[in-house]
């Protein structure tokens, strides 16, 4: 899916707020002027993991904000929360209620029964809980599997 806001555009808005000249964020960064104004125009993209690590620095903001993507790290364990909000954000961008996009929809009846608790869940480890439960823990990898894909 395509971020409506793209990569240049959040890097731009981030300057601005700084208060920072393009040529600044460049010496600050390690890159050139002209690579920040093609990344900020969408002529180059801002892809690589050293140059958006240098970029957010320099900024003082995270690699998120200026992404707004989640890193995703080589550990996958560590990766489960973050693989669903793909799938999250397609949802809540492409369905609308009264949508019976996918075959498993569910009836209002039973997204009030989930949303409300009295559906129970069960967790990877065997635990038995409910979503408002998974919502306060903000465990997305299970929450996500809720979310048509």
């Amino acid at each position: 899916m395509h971020d409506e806001v793209t990569i240049g555009a959040r890097l731009r808005a981030l300057r601005r707020w700084r208060g920072m000249t393009q040529s600044q964020l460049a010496d600050q960064a390690g890159l050139s002027t002209s690579f920040i104004s093609m990344v900020e125009h969408g002529h180059r993209m801002l892809d690589r993991r050293s140059h958006i690590s240098a970029v957010a620095a320099a900024l003082r903001v995270s690699e998120v904000d200026l992404t707004g993507q989640p890193y995703m790290t080589a550990d996958d364990g560590k990766n489960g929360p973050h693989a669903k909000i793909a799938a999250m954000r397609r949802a809540l961008a492409t369905n609308e209620i009264g949508d019976a996009l996918i075959d498993r929809a569910r009836s209002p009846a039973q997204l009030q029964d989930i949303f409300y608790g009295r559906t129970t869940v069960e967790v990877g480890d065997g635990r038995v809980t409910t979503v408002p439960e998974l919502r306060q823990e903000s465990n997305l990898a299970v929450l996500g599997a809720f979310c048509p894909t």
